[in-house]
């Protein structure tokens, strides 16, 4: 069984960016993603097999766009500012949503269950620890930091990607890219 989702890779200026606003952190019981594993997640999929990777990856080439711009902007936290367990900055841009409906219209085809709430971010830190100086820490940098711009991305592909969870984090790999036209 493979751990797979489907994302939107960043370019280095932008990782690069991003990593920037992350050291920025620097609050303890927090987890950092790691520069090359920032991305835009548009499906996470789950546990398949190679059999279902394969129709997977049949089924995705149905899907036809042009690309489009996403401005990455403004830091947010789920589930809410005051009890973050994920710290995010937004990807902002609504050609992205028809993108996301033929993803899970597709998907759905294959029996996979259709996610009810898509909010399109780039996850930069997990929230390990919870007490109240973290929260209030966490809460502040959120407010401080809230209408940050970090730039544009060009969107012109999609991937099926492979997740590892190792002790060190997990490891990302491409299984197939799919570009836009």
């Amino acid at each position: 069984m493979v751990r797979t989702f489907i994302s939107i890779d960043l370019p280095d200026n932008i990782k690069d960016n991003l990593y920037e606003i992350e050291e920025n952190i620097n609050i303890d019981g927090i987890k950092l993603v790691k520069r090359d594993n920032l991305h835009i997640t548009l499906k996470f999929i789950g546990e398949v097999s190679q059999i279902k990777i394969d129709e997977i990856i049949q089924n995705l080439f149905n899907i036809c766009f042009k690309p489009f711009k996403l401005k990455i902007e403004s830091l947010g936290a789920f589930p809410t500012k005051k009890n973050a367990r994920i710290v995010w900055i937004g990807a902002k841009g609504d050609d992205i949503f028809p993108l996301v409906d033929s993803i899970e219209t597709e998907l759905k085809r294959l029996k996979f269950k259709t996610d009810e709430r898509f909010h399109p971010h780039i996850t930069i830190a997990r929230v390990k620890k919870q007490n109240k100086d973290i929260k209030d820490r966490i809460k502040k940098f959120l407010d401080d930091n809230h209408n940050i711009e970090i730039g544009s991305v060009l969107v012109d592909n999609f991937r099926l990607k492979k997740s590892t969870l190792t002790g060190k984090g997990p490891i990302y790999e491409t299984i197939k890219e799919f570009k836009m036209e």
